[in-house]
């Protein structure tokens, strides 16, 4: 869930099956692209130790563990559901247009409550921006608490 709001992963795909040499900590895993280089993103129940070191299973490609305790750290957790909860938000053409062109002469982002006045309808328009953001249409921090300030940007994905 919070990779898929981290707006350095432009790429989120599943492994191919069967996966030879993956190793037996790893409950699940996924290939990303994060910042240009592709790599397999591993989630464990526990820090692996220092001195663990896995050979890459796939491709040469790096490997990365997550830890649980990672995933579930605050606020990031609770950021990353609260915006997860406006994912089935259906947000209308005529709205996402307005948004994502109203990012796109600002480089720096703007404000939530700033893009918020861009809204129209009935939709709530913090709703709206965050199903975006769902989307992967748009960046949002989820390091710190979501308040009117919080900076959105647009992302623009190159695959």
């Amino acid at each position: 869930m919070q990779l898929t709001l981290d707006s350095s992963v432009t790429l989120i795909e599943p492994l191919p099956v069967p996966i030879q040499n993956l190793p037996e900590i790893v409950r699940s895993a996924v290939i990303a692209r994060r910042d240009g280089t592709r790599l397999i993103v591993g989630f464990i129940d526990t820090p692996p130790e220092p001195s663990d070191a896995f050979p890459s299973p796939l491709d040469d490609l790096p490997t990365v563990l997550i830890a649980r305790e990672q995933v579930l750290a605050e606020p990031r957790c609770s950021i990353a559901r609260m915006v997860w909860a406006c994912r089935k938000t259906l947000v209308s053409p005529g709205n996402r247009v307005r948004i994502l062109h109203a990012l796109s002469k600002s480089c720096d982002g703007l404000s939530l409550i700033d893009l918020s006045n861009v809204v129209r309808g009935p939709e709530d328009p913090i709703d709206a921006i965050l199903a975006l953001a769902c989307e992967g249409l748009l960046a949002v921090d989820t390091s710190q608490p979501v308040t009117p300030e919080s900076v959105v940007r647009r992302i623009r994905r190159i695959t």
